[in-house]
């Protein structure tokens, strides 16, 4: 889908960020309630592809958000939080399990996650700024 909305230069933050989150939100609500494997399978399936159509996005529409000297630093400070976002969601997912006794409270707290960041979508699609050139190296 990703390499499409490219193709035919759609990708915005609304197609980056807005319907990848709305899908992963639901997804992970979703999940709560269904108690069969395949439902199950389907949701982590949607949840995981529209999360990484988001990473992906973000990370082309990076040359379009910062100056050129500085892509580089956001591309590796974008993989970093991702990597380290992974590394902590495992750990925080096991201390939700230890004190809660399930990990449908995991999902829970991801959809959270997914709807808080949708104001953030809004705010970046009405920012009007240019990018512009920065004086430092």
């Amino acid at each position: 889908m990703a390499i499409l909305l490219f193709h035919s230069e759609k990708m915005n933050a609304y197609s980056c960020g807005l319907i990848p989150l709305i899908i992963s939100g639901v997804s992970f609500a979703v999940s709560i309630v269904v108690k069969s494997f395949y439902g199950l399978a389907l949701c982590a399936f949607l949840s995981g592809a529209s999360l990484g159509h988001v990473t992906s996005g973000l990370v082309a529409l990076i040359p379009n958000l910062v100056c050129k000297r500085h892509v580089q630093q956001a591309v590796a400070l974008v993989c970093l939080l991702d990597g380290t976002a992974v590394q902590l969601g495992g750990l925080l997912s096991g201390m939700v399990r230890d004190a809660f006794g399930s990990t449908c409270y995991v999902f829970g707290l991801n959809a959270c996650l997914c709807f808080i960041s949708l104001p953030l979508v809004f705010v970046w699609a009405c920012s009007n700024q240019t990018v512009k050139e920065c004086e430092k190296v």
